[in-house]
């Protein structure tokens, strides 16, 4: 596959979004992304509503690909309650495991998460992919 097809223009558009990127003052959840690997580095803020993820945010650096990723997971996770986001958080590691048999479209068909799935013609990619989604999930399951 070319790697041209990596960079795709959806991963571009979301690697550049300020929509829910910077700090969250009276957060309840801070939770770290970090690849020591790459030097993949984010900080993720929630704040809780009553039951839900009330809101999402990030700072840090790292490649644009795990960037996009990490705004990604705030847009889609944004509002959701703990056993939803925990849904969403596993079809999204399925969409980009090449390891996976079903089609992508099948476990979430939604074109900003399919833009994710290059991390199965790009495997050393997958981590970039799925850092933050897999510090979110860690988290979920210490709780």
């Amino acid at each position: 596959m070319k790697i041209e097809k990596l960079y795709n223009q959806r991963i571009k558009e979301l690697g550049n979004s300020k929509t829910h990127f910077g700090a969250l003052a009276h957060a309840d959840v801070k939770i770290t992304a970090y690849n020591p690997m790459c030097g993949d580095d984010f900080l993720l803020y929630i704040e809780k509503g009553h039951e839900n993820l009330k809101l999402i945010r990030f700072e840090g650096y790292g490649c644009n690909i795990a960037k996009a990723s990490t705004a990604l997971l705030a847009k889609k996770l944004e509002g959701l309650r703990v056993e939803e986001a925990t849904k969403c958080i596993q079809q999204f590691l399925r969409v980009a495991d090449q390891q996976e048999n079903e089609q992508p479209e099948t476990i979430w068909n939604d074109p900003d998460v399919l833009a994710f799935t290059m991390a199965r013609h790009f495997p050393e990619r997958y981590t970039c992919v799925t850092l933050s989604w897999i510090a979110l999930a860690k988290h979920f399951s210490s709780e």
